[in-house]
This record gives C-alpha cells, sequence and structure tokens, in this order.
C-alpha cells in the first residue's frame, strides 16, 4: 500500500486580501505546479504587530502552525510580521522555516530612528541567523551587508513568480477604449503604495513640467498615505483628466497590458513585481537607477534608469518617449526577452523546489 503524502508546506499570508508583493508571490507560488508535489497550507496572520514585539500575535500564530504542523513554514519577509512568523515556527517546534526576504524595515522612512535601530540591529538580524534557509529575491538583495552577516543558511537569489502575458482578444474590450482613451494618446502608468519613497512627489512634479505635451495620460494605481498630498500637487490636471486616479485594481495585468509606458521612480526597491509585470507586458519603462531594479532594467537596453529623486530626469525620459514610438517598441520587446531569458518561470520554481527538498531531506535525517 502507497502511504506517501505530499510535504505540507506553509506560507504566511500577512493582512489576507491585500494585494502586497509578498500576498501576491505567495499565492503565485501556491497555484504553481509545484502544488502537485506539496501540500500548501495559508497560515493567515489578521493583524499587524501594533508597532512592538506582540506575544499574543506570536502565541496566536504558533497554535495555528502547531495544529497544522506542516513540515516546512515559508515566512514571507523580514520586518515585523517576519519576525512575529519566526518565532510563532520555533515555539511551535517547526522543523524547518524557509525566510524570503522581500524589504528591510531601514529602508522605510516612515520608522523613527529609534525603531530603524531596533529594526537594523535586533529584529532582522535575530529573524536572518535563526531561519533555516533564507533566500533573497535578487542579487541586490543577497549582497546587502546585514544578509552577508547573520544569513548563516543563505540559499542565494530566487526571483518572484510573475505572471503569464495578459491575453488580448477581439471580444474584450481593451482598458484604454473602456476609459475612452483614444488609441494616438499615449498612456503613462504607475502602480505602487502612494506613499513619498515610491517617488510620488517626484511623479507629481514630473506630471507639471509635461503640461505642454500633447495627448498624453497618466493612471496611478494604488493608494497610501501620500495620496492626498500627490492630489493637491496634480489638481489642476486630475481636472482636466490628465491624471486618473484608480485606487486598488485587482486587473493589474489588463491595465498594463493597455498602456504603453511604465514608470517607478522609487527610492528603493530590492526587486519590484510590478515593474516585472510590466515588462512581461511589453512596455517601456522608465524606474530609479537602484537596488534590484537595475536586474530588471538596464539603462536603454530594457528601459531607462534615471537617478533617485530627479523629477526633471524623470520627464525628460517620459517626453523623450512619448516623441518616439520606435524606441518605445524597442525598450518593450527587449524587456520581454529578459524576462523570457533569465526570469524564466520554470527555473523559478526549480529552484525553489530544490530549497524544499534539500530541507526535506535534512528532515528525514534528523
Amino acid at each position: 500500500m502507497d502511504d506517501y503524502r505530499k510535504p505540507v508546506v506553509m506560507h504566511h499570508c500577512v493582512m489576507p486580501g491585500q494585494l502586497g508583493g509578498p500576498n501576491i508571490v505567495m499565492e503565485r507560488i501556491m497555484k504553481s505546479s509545484l502544488a502537485q508535489k506539496y501540500d500548501f497550507r495559508v497560515l493567515e496572520q489578521k493583524r499587524v504587530a501594533g508597532g512592538k514585539v506582540n506575544l499574543g500575535l506570536v502565541l496566536e500564530l504558533a497554535n495555528v502552525i502547531r495544529t497544522t504542523n506542516p513540515d516546512i513554514l515559508h515566512v514571507s519577509g523580514l520586518q515585523s510580521a517576519g519576525f512575529h512568523c519566526l518565532c510563532a515556527g520555533k515555539l511551535a517546534g517547526c522543523k524547518r522555516i524557509v525566510l524570503t526576504i522581500h524589504g528591510f524595515s531601514g529602508d522605510a522612512i516612515e520608522l523613527s530612528s529609534l525603531k530603524r535601530w531596533v529594526f537594523n540591529k535586533f529584529i532582522e538580524p535575530f529573524t536572518l541567523y535563526a531561519a533555516d534557509a533564507v533566500i533573497g529575491n535578487s542579487q541586490y538583495t543577497i549582497s546587502r551587508n546585514m544578509v552577508i552577516r547573520y544569513a548563516r543558511n543563505l540559499r542565494g537569489h530566487i526571483y518572484n513568480l510573475t505572471p503569464a502575458p495578459y491575453i488580448k482578444t477581439p471580444t474584450k474590450l481593451s482598458f484604454r477604449h473602456e476609459l475612452g482613451i483614444a488609441d494616438d494618446e499615449v498612456l503613462i502608468v504607475t502602480a505602487a503604495r502612494v506613499v513619498r519613497d515610491k517617488g510620488f512627489l517626484e511623479l507629481a512634479e514630473a506630471i507639471k513640467v509635461l503640461r505642454d505635451v500633447p495627448s498624453i495620460r497618466f493612471l496611478v494605481i494604488g493608494i497610501g498615505d501620500y495620496l492626498e498630498k500627490f492630489k493637491s500637487i496634480v489638481k489642476m490636471d486630475i481636472e482636466k483628466k490628465r491624471v486618473l486616479l484608480l485606487g486598488v485594481r485587482n486587473d493589474l495585468q489588463r491595465i498594463l497590458a493597455s498602456s504603453d509606458i511604465f514608470v517607478l521612480p522609487s527610492w528603493h526597491e530590492t526587486l519590484s513585481n510590478v515593474t516585472m509585470e510590466a515588462a512581461i507586458e511589453g512596455l517601456a519603462i522608465i524606474v530609479s537607477d537602484t537596488g534590484g531594479l537595475r536586474e530588471i532594467i538596464s539603462h536603454n537596453m530594457e528601459g531607462l534608469l534615471i537617478d533617485v529623486g530627479d523629477s526633471m530626469s524623470l520627464a525628460r525620459s517620459i517626453r523623450y518617449l512619448v516623441e518616439k514610438p520606435c524606441e518605445r517598441k524597442r525598450l518593450g520587446a527587449n524587456a520581454y526577452s529578459k524576462m523570457q531569458l533569465h526570469f524564466a518561470h520554470d527555473d523559478i520554481i526549480n529552484r525553489i523546489d530544490c530549497v524544499y527538498q534539500e530541507l526535506m531531506v535534512r528532515i528525514r535525517g534528523d
């Protein structure tokens, strides 16, 4: 009698229903071909720690983990949520814990100096050190000093899984036509949390500079603390419908497939799901020359890189691509090709599988 069972892998999901990068990546892994090999479960963290070490949250998560008794617990990142989940896994006696790094608390400008110091010196180093396998989401991520110093079980980098390109059919009304945007208008899109360090001041200033350019529209997808400030700066453009605020969307690929240029003037990124998704749709891309964005975009090859905080460079780059449709096409085609060559879906799946299999061998050897 065959008594084989799939290994149980429990994925950490912070605030279910939110469209954050780690949650999207987790969902894609669970829906991939790996589901034929592993019994995926979800550990739902339905509340945040509240800016402190929250023992109640650790106990709450530990009880769920203990009930499921997974072979592997896959933690969704560093920061507060990752720390609490890892502690819960250890408390529950979880055999092996995988940690994927998606970002660092020390990069967040909204944190106080004291909290940033605590995360940089204690919380995140402990989380890295205690994990049984650590994966970075980019080469940049694993090159950070904190990772090099404290991740004793580093397994290299594995890029985030990306979706397949959006399939257009003659029977589907395109997103731009749904909004009444003409074919000869250049549609420029950004999608991110609307916060200061995603570059929304720089974007607002660039939009103002480009008021003399006809036939362009800007789509802003997302919400956040900086939204009201952004709206106040580009109030005239919103009134004239040059800027459209779309809020949170669950049809991002469809929107990207109808757009011409993607921009992300972020101050810091360990990678960027949405930039890869724009590349898959063959968009011309303008992003900041920082972090893991450099691994997706090489300047003047798959897109254009601008200096962090440089709104005038952003405006010049947008103007250039608006005026050069052949360049948009060339850059977009190169971006799509790079996704197929260097961010191949099957390769990423195989690398995740290798980490899981290595841990399973170690479990059986205990």
